[in-house]
């Protein structure tokens, strides 16, 4: 079945709600412009209405990076596209700029100060969803920092078989071949995993699902309840979390009786998302029937 996925631009609130002190460990934002973060504290970060891809240059390599569009600068945009490209370009690379400074310690100061870093404006507007091909990965964009996996996982008709109710709950299967069937799910999972979804080495999730194989050989068929409380995780739960963070969609799960700490699926990159020169961006029909791909290394930057 053909599926694609909405794109989308945000719009609303600024900033996320919650106001962090003074002495707080995070970089903020001020409130106003009149009220520095060292005496009134400030927003954690600001909300992106949509994304840009940029090229950073340097003396060894060309490094393609996703950034944030903060909603809080779409009026100034809108208002320098109007007058000409040239000022809507400067003005987006002004928004740009503070994200992708680097932070130097001053030798005579000791004081640490942000360092520009020499770029291109590659797209100018990425939307939420968008969908992404780099190398054997592929991922649609949550935001410039988080990534939700597109590869459908697909199982033999046997496991699938296995995964049902009526499978479970019938009484003509011993709890033995219940048992050694989930098992085999568990190992056609892994074989699917280690094939074709390289996107989980982040978090190092693949690893830790092929080393958590012989925990869930361990666990009962069915999670253990005392007084209303699990005690004990079974086989179908985690393999049902397990699907979860493997669909094509934001889905995550908690495996840490497998000795996953991050929530399976949640992939995350805090500096922005790096792709690769022969990444292709895939724009889609809402039928998913007809679709353009673009690849970066084929794009002009930005004048």
């Amino acid at each position: 079945m053909l599926v694609s996925q909405e794109v989308y631009t945000r719009s609303g609130a600024l900033f996320d709600q919650t106001i962090y002190p003074v002495n707080s460990d995070k970089k903020l934002i001020p409130l106003k412009q009149n009220k520095t973060t060292a005496i009134y504290g400030g927003y954690s970060r600001s909300k992106a209405a949509y994304m840009s891809i940029i090229r950073l240059r340097n003396k060894k390599s060309e490094t393609y990076r996703i950034v944030g569009i903060p909603v809080r600068a779409v009026n100034k945009l809108n208002q320098a596209k109007k007058k000409s490209n040239e000022k809507y370009l400067a003005e987006l690379k002004t928004v740009i700029e503070p994200q992708i400074a680097k932070t130097k310690k001053d030798r005579k100061t000791g004081q640490r100060v942000l360092v520009p870093q020499e770029f291109d404006v590659i797209i100018p507007k990425v939307m939420y969803r968008q969908l992404i091909v780099d190398g054997d990965q592929k991922f649609t964009l949550g935001s410039s920092t988080y990534q939700y996996n597109a590869r459908q996982l697909v199982l033999d008709s046997e496991s699938l078989v296995t995964l049902s109710k009526n499978f479970i709950e019938s009484n003509s299967v011993t709890s033995e071949i219940k048992n050694n069937r989930l098992i085999k799910v568990y190992d056609d999972i892994l074989d699917k995993v280690n094939k074709y979804f390289s996107l989980y080495d982040k978090n190092k999730f693949r690893q830790r699902l092929n080393e958590g194989r012989e925990k869930f050989i361990r666990l009962p068929i069915d999670s253990k309840f005392k007084n209303n409380k699990k005690i004990a995780v079974g086989k179908r739960e985690i393999l049902q979390n397990i699907l979860i963070g493997l669909h094509d969609n934001a889905g995550t799960s908690e495996l840490k009786v497998l000795g996953l700490a991050t929530p399976f699926g949640k992939m995350q990159t805090p500096k922005g998302i790096i792709l690769s020169p022969n990444a292709c961006l895939i724009y889609q029909s809402p039928t998913g029937l007809f679709e353009r791909k673009v690849y970066l290394n084929t794009i002009s930057p930005l004048k």
